[in-house]
Order: C-alpha cells, then structure tokens, then sequence
C-alpha cells in the first residue's frame, strides 16, 4: 500500500506563521525603533501640547486663543529658521566626532539662540501688529521682548533634541519635551489667575516652560558645569556651513505651512475661525509626525549604510498608509465631537480635521523623499524641491481660504498630493518597486 502524501500545514498556521515572521521584521527594524523613540517624545508633545490648548479654550475666549496661536505659530516658525540647519547636521557630525560632542553642540546653540534673538526683534517690530491684530505682545517694547525670547528658545531647544538625538540619548529628549509640556500646562491656571488668560500669558507660559525644560536636562547630564561655561566660538562649526544650508533649508520649507497657515487665517478671516483651524492642526499633527520621524530615523539609520535603505524604506510606507487610513476613519467618527467639547467655535472645524488628516500620506511621501535624497547626497534636489513644495502649499491655503478653514486644509492637501505624485519616482525607486524610474540613485546633486 503505498503511503500517502504528507499533508499541507493547516492554513491556520502559515497566517501563525507570516505574522510571527511580521513581528520579527518590526522589532528587528531600527527605523521603526528610532521613530518609536521619536514618537514617544511627540505623543507626549502633542497629547499634552493639545491638552495645553484645550484647557486655553476654557479659560479664555476663541479671539485671544486663536491670536495666541498665531503668536506661536510666528514664534516656531522664526525659531525654526534660526536653527540654521545644526540640529540636522548635528544628527551626522556627533557619530563623526564624539569626542567633541560638548563644543559643537554649545556652538550650535549659542548660534541659534542669538540669531533666533535678533531676527525675532525686528520682524515683531514690522509684521507683529499683524499677526496679534494689536494684541498686547506685539503692540508694548516688554511684548516684544518676551515674544524675541520665545523665538530664541524654540531655536535652541530645537537643536538641543537633535543633538541628543544625534548623541544617542533619545530618553534625554523625551525627558526634556515632557518637562516642557507639562511645565506649560500647568502655568496656565497660575496665569489665569494672577491676571487673566490673555494672548500674552499664553505665550509667556509656552515661553516658562521651555526654559524649566531645559534646565531638567541639565540636571540629569553628568558633568552640568559643562554646559554652564561660555559657549565654544562659532569657529568651530568652520567647514560645516554648506551642509548646514542644505539641511537649513529643507527644515524650515518642510515645516513653514503648518506655521504660516494659522497666520494667514488670522490675517484673512478672523482670530475666532484660527482657533478651531489651529486645533485642528495640533490633532492631525500626531499622524503627520509619523513621517516627520520615520525620515529622520530613515537618515540617521541609513546615512552610513545604504544597504538598509529598501528595506527600511519599505516598512515606512506600509506603516504611513496604514496611519493615514486609521486617522482619516477616526476623524470621520470622532472629528466633530472632540472639537466641540472646546465650544461651538472650535467644531465648525471639524470638516477641516478631515482633510488634513488625508494630507498624512502625501506629506509622509514628501517627508520620505527629504531622506532618500539625504542618504544619496542630493540635499540640493531635496532642498529645492521641498521650498517650492511649501510655497505651493502656503499659496494653495491662501486661496482656498476665500472658502474658510475647509478651504485652507483642501489647498493644502491638493498641494501635497500634487508633490507627493512628482516625489514618488525617486523613492519608488529607492524601495526597489518595479516601474519607469531608476532602482538606485546617487550622486551629489
């Protein structure tokens, strides 16, 4: 009799099997686990930091919530520019040269701080009126003092948690940007009662908290008298200015339209509708932090090691699909209710919130893109087309908010998908997918 044939395993076993062998490649990834670190400093940034704003809009009125996020929307924004590209190119250098770790990065933030200072000073004089619509901060010499030091902080502290990244102490940057949100959500109600929740506490209370975030890394470092010593001289950043332009440019282009937007709302319709906008924009950015963090992990991983780059690459658009589709499903379903537990101003919004949270997969390819061409040395390709990716997507709000705050978030997404369609080629190529465009791209750009 002749033996029969050895049975198929139970298809029950080879799902067992695929998602045993899923979990080995997510645990095994050192994107994902970079990110995660990453994230976990945004979750508890963004958790806090809209906890921070939901508890603004129950102490004070929409007007001065939304003149205030203006206020801060100008302050990241200088803040950002004022880092000159050091954190980025802060994330590359201190793997190069660890033994110069402390002069580097003191130079780096004394650069940043006093630039972001002085830069702040004169656009308050100019363009403040404007974006506080008269408000206190920006219409007394003290305003705009506090508003210049708010610039200065954001730009050192900007650098700092790129350093730390670059340093390999991602718990030191968690810990800075919990002391941080914790910090300032707990002045508001001390501001509210001391003398009001205005437009100016509000922004004073983001300032406090950044400083006291500051000193709780300082705290926990080994040697503090370190970092207590006059800043090493600019000259040590001497040959770096290049590479630092690169990375300067891409940094502030990618984030300038989620700053500006909140400014244009004010300026075009009304501090009242920024306050629903603004929020909206604090909720989405936990999925569009994804990709923010998923390209820097990309970079920092793959920067000196090519061969990880398909790989890696893969995995990220599998997990920015899969965010983008969870967050506009959960914005459907809860959009409105979360934003109208802020008040009634806050969820006419709630279309919008929708829309932006479409914007997390073109915005992840975008983000994706910045890292392929980091890794194959195209900063320039990189740079250039991600400004006028962002001044595409800034002019593209300003028109649609003829429409209102569903009208900004629509042009802002027609703008991502118009460069995530052009952007596609090159990272298609670089994970390897089949089509038109070359599988492996290098060169200096």
């Amino acid at each position: 009799m002749t033996a029969s044939p050895p049975q198929a395993p139970p298809a029950r076993t080879g799902r067992i099997g695929a998602l045993l062998r899923s979990s080995a490649v997510l645990r095994s990834s050192s994107v994902l686990r970079s990110a995660a670190a990453l994230y976990g400093s945004t979750v508890v940034t963004a958790g806090l930091g809209f906890a921070f704003w939901a508890v603004a809009a129950r102490l004070a009125s929409p007007a001065e919530v939304g003149s205030a996020a203006a206020a801060i929307s100008a302050m990241q924004l200088l803040g950002s520019f004022c880092t000159l590209g050091l954190g980025s190119l802060l994330i590359s250098e201190l793997a190069k040269r660890p033994e110069t770790t402390t002069r580097v990065v003191s130079a780096s933030l004394a650069v940043s701080a006093t630039v972001g200072l002085v830069l702040s000073l004169g656009v308050a004089v100019v363009v403040g009126p404007v974006l506080g619509r008269g408000g206190p901060l920006f219409g007394s010499v003290p305003g705009i003092l506090v508003f210049a030091l708010g610039c200065a902080a954001h730009a050192a502290t900007a650098v700092l948690d790129l350093a730390l990244v670059g340093a390999r102490l991602p718990a030191r940057q968690l810990l800075r940007n919990t002391v941080f949100a914790v910090a300032k959500l707990a002045l508001l109600p001390v501001a509210a009662a001391l003398a009001g929740l205005s437009t100016s506490m509000i922004y004073l209370a983001w300032l406090l908290g950044s400083v006291l975030s500051v000193v709780a890394v300082l705290s926990r470092s080994s040697r503090p008298s370190r970092w207590l010593r006059p800043p090493a001289p600019p000259t040590v950043l001497r040959g770096l200015g290049a590479q630092a332009a690169g990375h300067h440019a891409i940094n502030v282009s990618a984030h300038a339209p989620s700053l500006v937007l909140p400014m244009v709302v004010v300026a075009v319709l009304h501090p009242v509708h920024n306050a629903g906008f603004y929020m909206a924009l604090q909720i989405a950015s936990f999925a569009w932090a994804i990709g923010v963090h998923l390209s820097t992990a990309l970079f920092a991983v793959s920067a000196h090691d090519h061969g990880r780059l398909r790989r890696e690459l893969l995995l990220a658009l599998r997990v920015s699909l899969l965010v983008t589709v969870a967050g506009v499903a959960g914005a459907l379903l809860l959009g409105g209710w979360l934003l109208g537990l802020l008040g009634p101003a806050y969820a006419l919004a709630a279309p919008a919130l929708v829309v932006l949270f479409a914007v997390s997969l073109p915005s992840a390819v975008k983000a994706l893109f910045i890292a392929v061409c980091r890794v194959q040395g195209r900063l320039r390709l990189a740079a250039t087309a991600t400004v006028a990716g962002s001044a595409a997507e800034i002019l593209a709000g300003v028109a649609g908010a003829r429409y209102g705050v569903t009208g900004v978030a629509v042009g802002l997404l027609v703008a991502n998908l118009v460069q995530g369609v052009l952007m596609w080629p090159r990272v298609a190529g670089a994970a390897g997918f089949a089509g038109p465009w070359p599988r492996r791209i290098t060169g200096d750009g």
